[in-house]
């Protein structure tokens, strides 16, 4: 992430939903599956990039993102309650559910914005 100059978005909304959905079935996947790490770097590599290119970097959305690679997104934005777990849920599960909330409401903010533009 360089801080000194920020990335403005690159996709249109519909281009954004797309690439997003389908970040959200590849995390569905790697949620029913024990992924390795290395799949969870990669799958986050990936992510990052389309986060920067359809909200821009630095976005709140990209932030929580970044938060929730560390399983601590919980209180940024409004996460299922299966995201905000707590106690003996496996961390990995926990920060991968996380993820998940994030994607889902950037893309919610997404369809809204491009709802809004439609009427």
């Amino acid at each position: 992430m360089n801080q000194s100059s920020p990335e403005k978005p690159r996709l249109g909304p519909e281009e954004a939903i797309s690439r997003l959905q389908g970040q959200i079935e590849k995390i569905n996947n790697l949620l029913t599956v024990e992924a390795s790490e290395e799949d969870i770097k990669a799958f986050d590599i990936e992510t990052e990039s389309v986060l920067a290119d359809a909200f821009g970097n630095p976005s709140k959305t990209f932030e929580a993102y970044t938060y929730a690679e560390l399983g601590e997104a919980g209180a940024l934005i409004n996460l299922p309650e299966e995201a905000q777990l707590e106690g003996d849920q496996d961390v990995a599960h926990q920060s991968l559910q996380q993820r998940k909330g994030v994607l889902a409401q950037g893309l919610a903010e997404l369809e809204a914005s491009l709802e809004k533009k439609g009427n």
